[in-house]
């Protein structure tokens, strides 16, 4: 993760923090902020060790249906550019 996301992370984190010491709910927090309450309630559950290793682990991969296909959509691209989306479904159908 970039600087600029741990840092924006972590102001928004403090921000939190100090409207909750003031007694303010996740939603008025969330209005206050301009930020989505799903973000509020995330962020005022991780302690500042939990945001700064939350910041740093990696995305995890994920698999697609499409997967065993890319080669060969790459290919088809590659030789035939002028083809459109709708052809190369039809190609991949009927091999």
């Amino acid at each position: 993760m970039d600087a600029k996301k741990i840092t924006e992370d972590y102001q928004d984190w403090h921000n939190i923090a100090e409207l909750r010491l003031l007694g303010l709910s996740r939603s008025q927090i969330a209005k206050k902020l301009q930020l989505p309450p799903g973000r509020v309630m995330r962020l005022s559950r991780l302690n500042v060790d939990e945001l700064l290793q939350h910041g740093n682990r990696p995305r995890p991969s994920y698999s697609c249906r499409l997967d065993p296909y890319e080669e060969s959509v790459k290919h088809l691209l590659i030789t035939c550019p002028y083809y459109s989306s709708t052809q190369i479904h039809e190609y991949l159908k009927e091999n």
